[in-house]
């Protein structure tokens, strides 16, 4: 039994030896790759300028990594989104022979030594207000590798100006565009050109409340490109977002309900002419809705000159509702007018069916009146006879 125990302590002794060992190993080679990865930044910006750029020209090559969108906003034309700018070029100046230093293919550089390091001055052209973001650090990095290639990343986040053209709203589908300039360099000094993948979207990057992404485009705008404050062309690229508008909203909020208080306004057809405040109310009643509900769906844009495709529904709604209270003005007028002429017509043949009877009336007195007379004339005769007659 001491044996089997004794054993066992000389092998646990021994696992415990070889992973310090290992621990050691590890730690001597994360040093010594850390100390040669300092003496070649060293050896690479010894003698280094910043100016002027690398090559002549300097092809860039440009991407954009799309985190989210945070909103698209038609009151002042522009939109917000948060990226990571991808930028890569070639600098023979930092080539360097990997075996000479562990095999080290890849150099990150630290923040103090990329503000001494020679990066494209591109600019966003219809930016708006932009900020670099910088907690719980500044998120940058670059990388340097052997070939001399450079990889510079930050993360943005901007407001871009976008035109809209809202003639058809809600129904629209809106172009809205990145310009990426360079400030100071033409394009005979910097070439800007899009990457492979040049841009790329968050799974969940294009959820937004109210738009959606449903495709974009890069163009190469350099001939297009002509500076205001200096005379020449400068290298440009651009990428148009292509955004859609769900109407689910707009269904709910304005074309349903203003169908509803349409149909409303007819209700007053079945109601009797005679009941004019029944009719009345709901005649302004939908009018005044409709009036709300235009008003609504303007002061969510902007006061544009040009009418818009909703505006032509609820002014359609408006003039539906409009006419059932005009149609009701005039059977109320219709119906009254018939009515006193009804009243007239019942008054005039009351009037002439009492004429004619106290015609009849007179007609028939007059006989009778000639009737007595000639009897008590024939009477009158009857006796003088009798008197003419009597014997002396």
């Amino acid at each position: 039994m001491k044996m089997i125990e004794t054993s066992r302590e000389r092998q646990s002794t021994s696992r415990t030896l070889s992973l310090l060992l290992l621990c050691l190993s590890s730690t001597g080679q994360v040093s010594s790759q850390i100390n040669h990865q300092s003496t070649l930044i060293r050896k690479l910006l010894r003698g280094y300028e910043a100016y002027p750029p690398p090559n002549r020209p300097t092809v860039v090559n440009l991407g954009i990594y799309i985190n989210y969108f945070y909103a698209m906003s038609e009151q002042s034309m522009d939109y917000r989104l948060s990226f990571y700018m991808r930028q890569e070029w070639n600098d023979s100046r930092f080539e360097f022979d990997s075996k000479a230093f562990s095999n080290i293919t890849k150099l990150k550089v630290d923040e103090a030594t990329i503000k001494s390091l020679w990066i494209p001055d591109v600019f966003f052209r219809n930016e708006k207000g932009a900020s670099f973001h910088k907690v719980t650090q500044n998120n940058r990095l670059l990388y340097i590798h052997d070939t001399g290639r450079v990889w510079y990343v930050s993360k943005i986040s901007a407001t871009f100006s976008c035109p809209m053209k809202l003639d058809k709203y809600p129904m629209d589908r809106q172009s809205c565009p990145i310009w990426f300039d360079s400030f100071g360099y033409l394009k005979d000094t910097i070439i800007f050109k899009w990457m492979e993948s040049s841009v790329e979207f968050d799974p969940q990057g294009k959820n937004l409340p109210e738009m959606e992404i449903e495709d974009y485009k890069t163009f190469d705008c350099t001939r297009q490109a002509k500076s205001g404050y200096e005379p020449g062309e400068y290298p440009c690229l651009v990428v148009r977002f292509y955004a859609t508008r769900p109407l689910g909203y707009f269904m709910i909020q304005f074309y349903i309900p203003s169908v509803l208080l349409v149909i409303l306004s007819w209700v007053s057809f079945w109601i009797s002419a005679d009941a004019v405040v029944a009719r009345v109310s709901i005649g302004l009643l939908t009018v005044l809705n409709l009036v709300t509900q235009s008003t609504g769906s303007r002061n969510q844009l902007p006061k544009v000159s040009y009418v818009k495709a909703i505006d032509v529904w609820m002014t359609a709604c408006l003039v539906f509702a409009f006419a059932s209270l005009i149609e009701f003005a005039v059977v109320n007028v219709w119906s009254r007018t018939e009515a006193r002429q009804r009243k007239q017509h019942a008054a005039t043949e009351t009037t002439r069916g009492n004429g004619q009877y106290n015609r009849s009336n007179g007609y028939s007195g007059q006989r009778d009146n000639r009737n007595e007379t000639g009897q008590f004339a024939s009477r009158q005769s009857e006796q003088s006879r009798s008197t003419n007659t009597t014997p002396e």
